[in-house]
């Protein structure tokens, strides 16, 4: 029985020899390619004043789609009380991979400005996911709550930041 269990062990000896001398080593390389993410807003956007008083008062809009946020600059000029100033346009997402709208940020008015309300309705809000290739609408609405700042003309800027979306 010694002698067969003595056998046994030099066989699994000579074996685990064998397997290490005929091991090597496979090294695997590659590339991983996650997807891209960003968003910007779309051309055409659409400026515009209910009722339509253009020779009066306008709104107007500019684009900044550079950096991680976007920003719709919006002015109005020659604010008046009895008129609505919209400004509609859309968010893309210019990525491979489905954003979230992280916020949505107005700036000051600028000194002296009072009496004027902005929103931002339609599909546009925090929270929002935008799938790649997609858009999302929405519209800037500025109405003068009085008269004290009737005749100005001011800018503020709407900005939108958004984050990758992979849940």
């Amino acid at each position: 029985m010694v002698v067969v269990f003595v056998a046994l062990l030099v066989a699994l000896s000579l074996m685990g020899v064998g397997v290490s001398y005929w091991s090597d080593t496979l090294t695997i390389s590659g590339t991983v390619e996650t997807g891209t993410w960003g968003i910007k807003i779309g051309n055409p956007f659409n400026c515009y004043t209910y009722p339509d008083h253009a020779k009066k008062t306008e709104i107007s809009c500019s684009v900044d789609n550079d950096g991680p946020e976007v920003t719709l600059e919006v002015t109005v000029t020659k604010a008046h009380v009895a008129v609505d100033y919209y400004c509609d346009f859309h968010i893309e997402n210019n990525g491979t991979t489905p954003v979230k709208i992280q916020s949505i940020d107005l700036s000051d008015l600028p000194v002296g400005v009072t009496g004027v309300e902005r929103e931002i309705t339609g599909e546009v809000a925090e929270g929002v996911l935008i799938d790649p290739g997609q858009a999302k609408d929405g519209t800037v609405h500025v109405y003068l709550t009085d008269g004290t700042s009737q005749k100005e003309t001011f800018t503020f800027t709407v900005t939108f930041s958004a984050v990758l979306w992979n849940q």
